[in-house]
């Protein structure tokens, strides 16, 4: 009763008269709808969509609108959860794309797994490093099974060493792998190791190895003779 004999763009928020009004305009062409701000009894402003219909009289004038409005404050308050829903979702994906990006130009191989060690994700150099394409859902341990492995951990897989050191995460229970390619320090381990054996000047064994190999002989009791050859004049 109190709204009766008031014009109801008194109680439309001043930004939205003309947008109502302009949508008034129209209704000789047909039924219009419009949202809008309203005031409430306390002041503050709802958010509503008002479907109005024209009544015209015999010779077309329009002389009366009826209007049925809704509010639309918690339908927006939801459009609005779910917008954010989304953009927070988009974003997520977007920084898990460029985290992907980034893991993937790292030359050290680097893998997630579960509590119960299974891949969960895994960069494009962990997969080259294991030779496996189809890393996650597979069982970490069984891409090293059979594999020849050395006492300081190091295995050998397709042509090349590598090694994967392994931490746990205490809050999740998953493990963080990082998988490196070490032959290249293998190799060179073997050559400085056997440049120690070898004399530079002949390529035969010098005097170390050749002390190792009595030794040897000795520990293991095999019968063996020692000969002492002098070269004179060797240059």
């Amino acid at each position: 009763l109190e709204l009766v004999g008031k014009s109801p763009y008194d109680l439309i928020h001043p930004d939205d008269v003309e947008r109502a009004s302009r949508s008034h305009g129209m209704l000789l062409s047909g039924p219009t709808a419009v949202g809008y701000r309203i005031r409430r009894k306390d002041g503050s402003y709802a958010e509503v969509e008002t479907v109005s219909q024209g009544i015209s009289d015999q010779y077309g004038r329009l002389v009366e609108i009826q209007c049925s409005t809704r509010d639309e404050s918690e339908i927006n308050r939801l459009r609005s959860r779910i917008f954010e829903a989304d953009r927070l979702r988009e974003e997520s994906q977007r920084s898990s794309q460029h985290i992907q990006s980034v893991l993937d130009h790292l030359p050290e191989g680097l893998l997630v797994l579960d509590p119960d060690r299974i891949v969960l994700n895994a960069n494009l150099a962990a997969c080259f490093l294991l030779s496996h394409q189809d890393l996650p859902g597979q069982p970490f341990d069984a891409v090293f099974e059979g594999a020849p492995r050395k006492p300081t951990g190091e295995v050998f897989l397709d042509g090349r060493w590598v090694t994967a050191a392994e931490t746990r995460l205490d809050v999740t229970g998953d493990w963080i792998v990082v998988v490196t390619d070490v032959t290249e320090t293998i190799v060179r381990h073997l050559e400085l190791a056997e440049l120690a054996l070898t004399d530079s000047l002949t390529g035969l064994r010098n005097r170390t190895a050749a002390m190792d190999v009595l030794q040897q002989h000795l520990d293991d009791h095999e019968l063996s003779a020692t000969l002492f050859v002098d070269l004179d004049g060797f240059k």
